[in-house]
């Protein structure tokens, strides 16, 4: 999917709305054991923010391009955008 097809979640302190990152990605971002826990930022339904702790209390504007890849792969990070 070209990155203008792809639909993002905007996560504030891990929560969307009510509910968590996890929930608001439906199974296309934040996926393993607390991978969006206390997560600020933009998440790409890619495939970002995959495994367990990948993206867990970090601030990064805008995660895509099935970026944070792996276990605590940007964990704590603090940055304005990651992408492939």
């Amino acid at each position: 999917a070209s990155k203008l097809d792809v639909g993002f979640v905007d996560c504030d302190g891990g929560l969307v709305e009510g509910v968590t990152c996890e929930e608001a990605c439906g199974g296309d971002c934040c996926v393993g054991s607390g991978a969006c826990d206390y997560f600020t930022g933009r998440v790409a339904k890619d495939g970002s923010c995959d495994g367990d702790h990948a993206c867990i209390k970090a601030e990064i504007g805008e995660v895509s391009g099935q970026s944070c890849v792996g276990g605590s792969s940007c964990k704590d990070v603090l940055a304005q955008s990651i992408t492939d």
